[in-house]
């Protein structure tokens, strides 16, 4: 049987898994990155970076220009809202670009990059079976690559299923939160070019964007007993396809009749779990959100960024839980008030829909706060404090008699009330992680799990 050695073995060759081995190639460490299936660059995840995650590729050497065709540049999200109102445009604060694209593309350019990187020892078509401290067994077709192999490090970036997470025995299962669909359109303008749409007012919101000069990505939210329940998922789809121009609807509805579409699961885990120093996690293999409002690659990087230039695994740990509670609190509360058809939620909307087309400072703020840039929770806070009494002021001048605003404004409440519980969901799932980040003694579960 082969055995290897090198200073760091990534498990996982996407996205977050590659950007990890050129940060810590970067920093003179030898790195083993395994691929255990190199077609999954097909599957349908995720697509989108915000300026934050296009900073960290310059970082490390992955430049991305106009010029490739399976690329398109984004000033931020346009809000088609149900009622038929004006859009509304949410630019990234300071002119800066986000960047859509067709996945496989994306992986492929990073992997050439990997390649010609001294350091790495890139390795298709390995998969990793057994993971213990320090070491690590894979089978593979590569040659000499199959074995035993040590490493001083043994990174999880291996996505929602990561064999790395499971030898902590970290049992924290995901939660259903939904389901999309996913189809991509060919010969289709966008009513505006350069950003990601949010259509809202069906089931679910229908997110649109641009992922190449003659391809646009569709994904439709839809409720998880909806989808189980129906035998005809086109027909499931139905609510979705009427709240888009006819100009859309009709070569995505031959696209999902002709079955060409994919689905997959939205779930939360909270992103509370990192691991420990020989066995650190980055990227989905630590949680994950709703995609809505399109984190979750960013957020990868940074992870990877971070682990990388941090000396101590406790450095990089209490960093990464600070710095990811707000992005999760504001995909918790943007779903929920955009997801929900009831007279509160409703008003919620017309609320933030107010507040953004009123205070061009929280707009921006929205931007920082979906970008990453702001990771105070009390900026947070007071955008979600300014949009709850907007909604109750909403529910006054729209609830017509008296005892339509005594209804509208107890329904506005109840939808409140029901975001707030739900947030204290990430939040809570906090408070273990950090206290024993921040205590003096080593957290429990990383003790355990030695």
């Amino acid at each position: 049987m082969t055995r290897n050695t090198t200073d760091q073995a990534i498990v996982g060759a996407g996205p977050v898994g590659i950007v990890a081995a050129l940060a810590m190639a970067k920093a003179g460490e030898e790195v083993a990155l395994f691929e255990g299936d190199p077609s999954l660059t097909k599957r349908f995840a995720g697509e989108w970076l915000h300026p934050e995650g296009l900073r960290l590729l310059r970082r490390h050497g992955i430049h991305l220009h106009a010029g490739l065709p399976w690329i398109a540049p984004s000033r931020g999200f346009a809000v088609l809202p149900e009622d038929g109102s004006e859009p509304i445009l949410l630019d990234y604060p300071g002119g800066r670009l986000g960047l859509a694209f067709d996945r496989a593309g994306l992986i492929d350019l990073m992997r050439e990059h990997c390649a010609d990187t001294p350091g790495i020892n890139w390795i298709p078509s390995a998969k990793v079976t057994k993971v213990e401290r320090g070491r690590l067994e894979v089978a593979s077709s590569t040659p000499g690559a199959a074995g035993t192999w040590t490493a001083g490090r043994i990174v999880g970036a291996d996505g929602r299923g990561s064999i790395v997470r499971r030898a902590h025995g970290e049992g924290r299962s995901p939660h259903l939160i939904s389901y999309m669909v996913g189809a991509v359109v060919h010969g289709i303008e966008l009513p505006f070019e350069e950003y990601g749409h949010v259509v809202l007012g069906g089931p679910g919101p229908v997110l649109l964007y641009r992922i190449g000069d003659d391809a646009v990505r569709v994904c439709l939210d839809v409720p998880a007993a909806l989808f189980r329940s129906s035998r005809d998922k086109t027909a499931a789809l139905r609510g979705h396809l009427e709240r888009l121009e006819p100009a859309l609807r009709e070569p995505l509805r031959r696209e999902l009749e002709a079955g060409r579409f994919e689905v997959r699961a939205n779930q939360f885990r909270p992103r509370v779990f990192y691991g420990d120093a020989a066995l650190p996690l980055v990227g989905d293999a630590v949680g994950f959100h709703h995609p809505l409002t399109a984190m979750g690659m960013t957020l990868g990087f940074a992870d990877a960024d971070c682990l990388a230039r941090s000396d101590e695994f406790r450095t990089f740990e209490r960093e990464r839980i600070a710095s990811t509670f707000v992005p999760e609190l504001l995909a918790f509360a943007l779903y929920e008030a955009f997801s929900r058809d009831d007279r509160g939620s409703a008003s919620v909307r017309r609320a933030i829909y107010a507040m953004w087309r009123e205070y061009e400072k929280e707009r921006d703020r929205s931007m920082r706060l979906l970008c990453g840039e702001e990771t105070n929770v009390l900026r947070f806070g007071q955008s979600f404090m300014r949009g709850a009494q907007l909604a109750l002021a909403q529910s006054l001048l729209h609830g017509g008699s008296i005892f339509g605003i005594y209804r509208e404004t107890i329904g506005t409440i109840g939808t409140i009330g029901k975001i707030l519980r739900l947030l204290t969901w990430p939040s809570s799932s906090r408070l273990l992680p950090l206290r024993e980040t921040w205590s003096s003694s080593p957290p429990k579960r990383a003790a355990n799990a030695a």
